[in-house]
Formats: C-alpha cells, sequence, structure tokens
C-alpha cells in the first residue's frame, strides 16, 4: 500500500513538538531511490504477493491472501490479520497463523482497539463491521459508506477514507466529515499514528502530510513536501523511534536515536536548516 517516508513523519512528530519555524521544508523526490514501486501494477492497482512476518532476521510467509494486520497499542501480545478468506490470528511462538472465528468475509481492512473485545474490519464492498470477540457476531455500521480504508488512533477513535478521497471520523454515534483537505484527490491514504501519539493521525495525500483530529478538521503540516515518486511502499513507525521503510523490494530499519548521535547530520533530529541533498546521501548511506 502506498504510505508516506518515515523520515518524513519523523520531521512531523519533531515539529509537533519542537519550534517548528526554525525547520525549513523537506521535499522529497524520485530521486532519493533508484526504481519505480514493485508492488502495483501500470494502472496503480496492488498486486498481492502474500503476507509475511519478519522475525529473528528471517521472513516467513503466512498467507497467500493476507491483505492488512491489526494489534491493540496496549500490553496483549496478539495480531490479527485481515484476509481474502475472513480473519487469522496470529501465534507468535510458532510464527503461524490460524482461523479466527467463522467470518469468511473477504477483507481489506483490520483495526483492534486497546482493551476491548471487538474488532473492526472493512470488507472488499467497502462496508465497515463490528465483530464481536467473545461471540464472533458481527454488526454492520450503517452509517459508513464507500469506506476504502479504516485506521484507529491511540484512543480508540476511527477513521475511514472513503472512495472519493475523503477522511471521516466516526464516534459510535455519527460520522463527522474531516474538514481542511482538498476536494479531489488523486492518491490519499491513512497513516497508523506511531503510540507516542494520542491526538491526531498523519494523513498523505498527493504528496502532502496533513494532521486530523477528533475534531473535525485537518492541519497542513507543510515542513514537508513530496514531489513525483518520492514515496516508498510501505512503512512502520511503532514507537516514533525504530522505524522500518520498504523500497525496492527491500526493508530497511533505522534508529532515530542512533542517526542522532552518529550521522546524518541531524537530518531526522532537531532542524533541518538547508539544502537536504547532502544529508539524504548520507542518510541512504547509512540504510544501504
Amino acid at each position: 500500500m502506498q504510505l508516506h517516508s518515515a523520515f518524513a513523519l519523523s520531521l512531523l512528530l519533531i515539529a509537533k513538538t519542537e519550534d517548528s519555524d526554525e525547520i525549513d521544508r523537506l521535499i522529497i523526490t524520485n530521486d532519493i531511490y533508484p526504481e519505480q514501486y514493485t508492488d502495483q501494477d501500470d494502472f496503480g492497482r496492488i498486486i498481492e504477493k502474500g503476507l509475511y512476518v519478519f522475525k529473528d532476521g528471517i521472513a516467513v510467509k503466512l498467507l497467500d491472501n493476507g491483505r492488512d494486520v491489526a494489534a491493540a497499542a496496549d500490553e496483549s501480545n496478539v495480531a490479527f490479520i485481515a484476509a481474502g478468506d475472513g480473519i487469522y490470528l496470529y501465534n507468535d511462538e510458532r510464527v503461524s497463523v490460524h482461523k479466527y472465528g467463522n467470518i469468511s468475509d473477504s477483507i481489506i481492512g483490520i483495526a483492534k482497539p486497546t482493551h476491548s473485545d471487538i474488532i473492526y474490519i472493512l470488507t472488499e464492498d467497502k462496508e465497515v463491521y463490528i465483530v464481536n470477540g467473545l461471540d464472533d457476531k458481527k454488526e454492520k455500521v450503517n452509517d459508513i459508506i464507500n469506506a476504502e480504508q479504516i485506521i484507529l488512533d491511540n484512543e480508540n477513535n476511527l477513521y475511514y477514507l472513503d472512495s472519493d478521497t475523503q477522511v471521516y471520523f466516526y464516534d459510535f454515534l455519527s460520522v463527522t466529515k474531516i474538514e481542511g483537505l482538498p476536494d479531489y484527490a488523486f492518491s490519499a491514504r491513512l497513516l497508523k499514528p506511531p503510540i507516542t501519539t494520542q491526538d491526531f493521525v498523519p494523513f498523505f495525500v498527493d504528496g502532502q502530510l496533513y494532521c486530523i483530529n477528533t475534531k473535525g478538521y485537518a492541519e497542513l503540516f507543510d515542513k514537508v513536501e513530496f514531489a513525483g515518486n518520492g514515496t516508498p511502499s510501505a512503512y512502520a513507525m511503532e514507537d516514533g523511534v525504530v522505524h522500518y521503510y520498504a523500497i525496492n523490494k527491500k526493508i530497511y530499519e533505522f534508529d532515530i536515536y542512533d542517526i542522532l548521535h552518529n550521522g546524518a547530520k541531524g537530518l531526522l533530529g532537531k532542524l533541518v536548516k538547508k539544502t537536504v541533498a547532502d544529508e539524504i546521501l548520507t542518510l541512504i548511506g547509512l540504510l544501504v
């Protein structure tokens, strides 16, 4: 799935806690990456290649039709997998999966609230259901229409992206449209927030980053700009410190603290004060 780069989100988080007036704009272009995306066809459609887990330096394929993974941001050690034939539960000890319940829908999205028995699922028909983990019953959320992606913030608030690339907030009672976003977009994606954040969810649309919240409005984060195809195919930033991103069939891991102390001229740290060509080259040198 198309998501924005991890180092851009680093700057986003830092800018929300530091003096953003001191940060110049970072422009990320396709010159940073040597190849085009490898997980999409010529029309931008996702090419499914299965779902893997990477553990102890080894990649293990779990499912041919796995589409999405969700784990509650709490002390539980359980991961739920959305697949073409229902929900699966990941067993970390055995590094394997088994079918969860009797749900057989073709699921493209899944979200797990913290300290709760329910699971949100998004089906291929663009419908959202609440699955009760106790009795395996599902209930359609009729207020949500034409959803293409669902995501939870760290306060269990549900956001969804519809087929018109608009974002909405659902609070169990009603749906609120997020204001301040472009009326039309070619490419848009909600991003899972790291566990260190509470009051916003990042949203990437046509090369720009927004912060959206439960108050119903979006704030443009104009310190980072994406040009051309300067976007990796996937990213993960669970704690805001250790990041993973995928590009050209490879997954890279880097530690913000390590880069702060040992290299990249502070690109991922406190400030970006000048042209970033040298910093980008240094960063890529550290990662490759």
